[in-house]
């Protein structure tokens, strides 16, 4: 827990606009001129299958003939596929990584009629991935690696989650999967021979940040970034500032004790974002993309002292305001030319004079996916199968109406025993449900926001749907006193929408702030005059969402801690008693005056675990799930001076937000279910 609010920590004292750089290139190589540019647009990665290169970038995937390799040529596209990061290309299939829409999966065995074949949901912000046989590996940064059996592409099924501090990138070779873990400057090594309970092996500590990871034999190539491991202050003059860039090449013959080799630095810079960097080897060459500073061609043959070929530096643009070489994102290797995916297009470089550069190559995982056990399920849990990721109540009726991942609306009853069935079936994943009276709102990712009403029969009926302008739509808060609604829209926007005609809902306000959203940034309760809060990765912020749009009253919820009004952290939450603002914070709990930047900082006076997660309130009864240890906690905050720590849980799960219903508090757990505990002890309701 320390280490992840280091890590965040890192982030916002860090987060300084880039300076305009030039870089001297002398003792890079040779430079390698872009012959051709393909304006397409923004583009993130690229990947090669035989004389086809595909290519993703500004929500769209698109396939090119390559027959001539200096000459591609488009063939089809598919679009709407989300915030895209990463590629991978195996048997008649592409895999895509889309941040909060999770992993796409496109068949491209008929490239003329490619499909969308299955959308897998991912356990957080898919980032990195890597297919290999059988399994596939997604990062979810904060949240760790997650395990996926792709025995059938067209049913992708979650095997397993492992944390590590913060993963980006990752590859799997036979048995295992190493991990770039980012500022924690670590590559981590995992065996995944039982994909169910996969086990750290060891680690190496790298002088950057840990991102791009390839294995060849027994070397593992890393490429690092932003700043290096002798960091002491986090400024400018600092030596290690901007010092972590660079190619790092470790001996893993011995996965047990692995060692490094050798390492070659790039310019020395920092530059928030974009901030990922790539590395593949072919051959005796390694080919490193390090976004402004380019791409470099590093000579292998021996490990121990790799010489710098030749460098790749793309045409000049203006990137977020700042005159720069356009950034390199992922790129791909073909026959003796290569292919850059850049902010403003795809460009290729002649490698002609390059021998042996080919297609990449690498040898399979052997690893195979087994069945999960389901002989272990409580009574006190309802399970879909997929991921349930929160709940609301009818009180009246003893009903739950659950949003229930890739398995749509699910109803769910209880009295005298749990049961219940699928109540809407949604073609994108569900993340979020509201009821207001008999009309319920359906958070569906890049569905939008549904609206159904509900009859007496309790049958479904659909009324509306609404589509946020920055993206999918990942969580809705109802107020139902102004008929008004705040959503998580995209990686990074709130909106608040006017819901008083459910037929035709309109924007009235939207913000965007520093830093990424992960799942539930804004606060499932609000004080009774209608304040909200929304957490960014960077900033937190309370909004009227009544005052709005004349005077949405945005306030920093953290200033006293620093005038860089840090946030909660993406794992934390707040909510509102009747008079103040009550949060997670450092493992404790931060409550505020509304009006005023007095802060009162309370740890539990019965516990020295640290106290963190997403936080509601039920009288005198707080409950903070964290998402990303799995931990629950119930805590008596009657006396916000001496908070008591109740009960404690461990799920199997990722828990969301938690309600109250009589005598038993009701927990959404990911792929634990839906958890029913009495809320007295926290022991199972059934």
């Amino acid at each position: 827990m320390k280490t992840v609010l280091s890590i965040i920590l890192l982030f916002i004292i860090s987060s300084l606009s880039a300076y305009s750089q030039e870089f001297d290139y002398s003792k890079y190589g040779e430079e390698m001129p872009v012959f051709k540019s393909l304006n397409i647009g923004p583009c993130m990665d690229a990947a090669i299958h035989k004389d086809r290169l595909f290519v993703i970038g500004h929500r769209t995937f698109y396939v090119f003939d390559i027959k001539d390799p200096r000459n591609p040529i488009v063939i089809d596209s598919i679009s709407n596929l989300g915030n895209v990061r990463q590629l991978e290309i195996q048997e008649g299939y592409a895999y895509i990584t889309s941040r909060e829409d999770g992993m796409f999966v496109i068949n491209i065995n008929d490239v003329h009629n490619m499909t969308i074949v299955a959308h897998y949901d991912s356990v957080e912000l898919a980032t990195g991935l890597h297919i290999s046989g059988k399994i596939g590996a997604i990062t979810n940064r904060i949240y760790g690696i997650e395990l996926v059996n792709i025995s059938n592409p067209k049913q992708p099924k979650y095997i397993s989650s492992t944390l590590t501090d913060e993963a980006q990138s990752l590859f799997i070779h036979k048995n295992y999967v190493f991990v770039g873990d980012w500022v924690a400057r670590k590559l981590i090594i995992l065996d995944i021979s039982q994909p169910g309970n996969p086990r750290k092996v060891s680690d190496v500590q790298l002088d950057g940040y840990g991102d791009g990871i390839f294995v060849q034999g027994d070397l593992c190539f890393v490429a690092t970034g932003h700043h290096g491991a002798g960091l002491v202050e986090k400024v400018p003059a600092d030596p290690a500032w901007g010092a972590g860039h660079g190619l790092e090449i470790i001996d893993v013959s011995n996965m047990k004790a692995p060692k490094r080799r050798s390492m070659v630095k790039f310019p020395q810079y920092y530059q928030r974002s974009p901030d990922w960097w790539d590395v593949q080897a072919v051959g005796n060459y390694a080919f490193a993309g390090d976004t402004k500073a380019g791409l470099f061609i590093v000579d292998i043959k021996n490990p121990d002292q790799p010489q710098f070929k030749g460098h790749v530096k793309l045409p000049r643009t203006v990137f977020r305001g700042e005159a720069m070489n356009d950034p390199v994102n992922g790129f791909a290797v073909g026959k003796q030319t290569l292919y850059i995916a850049g902010s403003t297009g795809l460009h290729l470089v002649d490698a002609s004079y390059l021998p042996q550069t080919a297609t990449v190559k690498v040898e399979a995982s052997n690893v195979v996916p087994k069945k999960n056990n389901s002989n272990n399920k409580s009574r006190s849990a309802y399970h879909t199968g997929t991921q349930i990721y929160s709940v609301c109540l009818d009180s009246l009726m003893g009903t739950a109406y659950v949003a229930a991942g890739s398995g749509g609306v699910h109803q769910v009853k209880w009295s005298p025993t749990i049961t219940g069935k699928q109540l809407i079936k949604t073609e994108s994943v569900v993340y979020d449900v509201q009821l207001e009276n008999d009309k319920l709102f359906v958070a569906e990712g890049k569905g939008g926001l549904s609206v159904w009403e509900i009859g007496k029969d309790e049958k479904p009926k659909f009324l509306s749907r609404y589509f946020g302008k920055e993206g999918g739509v990942y969580q809705v808060v109802i107020d139902k006193d102004s008929k008004r609604a705040a959503l998580h829209v995209g990686i990074n926007t709130l909106d608040i929408i006017d819901i008083a005609n459910p037929l035709s809902i309109k924007r009235i306000f939207t913000d965007v702030n520093q830093g990424t959203m992960y799942r539930f940034p804004v606060s499932k309760q609000m004080d009774p005059s209608g304040t909200i809060g929304c957490l960014w990765l960077v900033d937190c912020y309370t909004y009227d969402i009544r005052a709005i749009p004349e005077k949405p009253n945005k306030q920093k919820v953290l200033l006293p801690l620093g005038a860089s009004n840090p946030s909660l952290g993406p794992i934390n939450g707040f909510t509102f008693l009747p008079d103040r603002l009550i949060a997670t914070y450092g493992g404790e709990l931060i409550i505020k005056n509304p009006g005023t930047d007095d802060l009162l900082h309370s740890r539990l006076v019965n516990s020295t675990v640290p106290l963190s997660g997403k936080v509601t309130q039920f009288n005198s009864t707080l409950y903070a799930t964290d998402r990303r240890e799995g931990k629950v906690s119930a805590v008596d905050i009657s006396d916000l001076n001496k908070p008591k720590l109740l009960w404690e849980n461990q799920l199997k799960g990722h828990p969301g937000y938690a309600v109250e219903y009589q005598d038993m508090v009701i927990i959404p757990a990911g792929y634990g279910g839906l958890q029913f505990f009495k809320k007295q002890n926290g022991t199972p309701a059934f």
